[in-house]
């Protein structure tokens, strides 16, 4: 199925058209969009997933929900989204990976102060078994923190939004007076 995702995204989505208020395919729908690199589609997927009032919640959806709003450049929503998770999640996985993108959000959005500070208290939260909390730990040992606009076209990128991006910066170059873009 992970191997191809555009096929179970399809038969995913079939599922939830038929079951709407199904949890589990709303949650697959939405880890298989974000895979995809559909953002959009993932983010109405955890919005549904999020008003269903019964059962448990899924953790870890607010993780992807997270990631969403960081592909986006929604940064105040991804913080938010990453502190709920940290703030419910029972494991230790993930967890320095979260405080890591939660600095990077800080850092992206021109914080730069409150972006030291998480990453100089992430790096001794969580453990380092997935991949993910692996390369925070890696990312947040070096001293060079990444370049802001490759990071944003990276991670628009990463959510399928980098022509949408491209489209709104050439539109907001294009409606601004001559001496304001110097």
């Amino acid at each position: 199925m992970l191997q191809q995702t555009s096929v179970a995204f399809t038969d995913v989505k079939s599922i939830i058209n038929a079951n709407p208020t199904n949890r589990l395919a709303l949650f697959l729908g939405g880890a298989l969009a974000l895979k995809n690199s559909s953002s959009e589609e993932a983010l109405k997927m955890f919005l549904a997933l999020e008003a269903q009032q019964t059962g448990l919640p899924v953790y870890y959806a607010y993780y992807l929900k997270g990631e969403v709003y960081l592909h986006k450049a929604d940064y105040l929503n991804a913080i938010s989204a990453y502190r709920w998770f940290v703030n419910h999640n029972m494991g230790q996985n993930y967890i320095k990976d979260t405080h890591y993108k939660i600095g990077l959000c800080y850092w992206l959005n021109g914080n730069v102060s409150d972006a030291y500070v998480v990453f100089k208290n992430a790096k001794g939260l969580g453990k380092e078994s997935t991949e993910a909390d692996k390369y925070a730990a890696r990312s947040m040992a070096d001293p060079e923190l990444p370049n802001v606009p490759l990071t944003k076209a990276r991670f628009y990128t990463d959510g399928g939004l980098l022509r949408q991006r491209q489209a709104y910066s050439r539109f907001d170059h294009a409606c601004r007076p001559a001496d304001a873009t110097r």
